[in-house]
């Protein structure tokens, strides 16, 4: 695990980056995937998403993302909210967007392309609802995702938080 959590800072720390993410809401939950983290649980709880490369757009790295990280094809919908992620020696705008999973495929979990096979920081995905959230403890879910009545809450944030 440390393995992975010290690949992860050499490649994404000491910089900014731009990330684009997508929330996916079916029968009244959420797709969730879960990475390796130094959180109290090690681990973290997040919307599935990625890096913006150079050249490409937002809706473009979301498509890509998705296929690698939870081998289905999406559609992206309307943007929902901003947010910045600093923890030293991450730092990162997310930019969050509705996505739907086309031709009811079945998400499964897929890996990081930027990181070598041996060292996924990615190790599940899964459907949450709004209880299943409420149980996560506050450091192992990303910023941003509490919800606490109904799921519109985090559709109509259309803000920085």
């Amino acid at each position: 695990m440390e393995d992975s959590l010290q690949k992860m800072f050499d490649t994404f720390g000491g910089k900014l980056r731009v990330r684009a993410l997508g929330l996916c809401l079916e029968n009244d939950k959420m797709l969730l995937c879960k990475h390796i983290a130094r959180t109290s649980t090690g681990y973290l709880w997040g919307a599935i998403g990625g890096g913006v490369d150079f050249g490409e757009s937002l809706h473009d790295t979301l498509v890509r993302e998705w296929q690698e990280e939870a081998n289905v094809e999406i559609e992206v919908g309307k943007f929902l909210f901003l947010q910045e992620y600093i923890k030293n020696p991450l730092h990162a705008l997310e930019i969050f967007f509705e996505v739907k999973i086309k031709n009811n495929q079945i998400p499964t979990l897929g890996i990081d392309t930027e990181l070598p096979k041996n060292q996924q920081v990615l190790n599940e995905i899964a459907w949450f609802s709004i209880e299943d959230i409420k149980k996560i403890p506050s450091d192992s879910l990303q910023k941003g995702l509490f919800v606490n009545e109904n799921w519109e809450e985090l559709w109509n944030k259309k803000s920085f938080v």
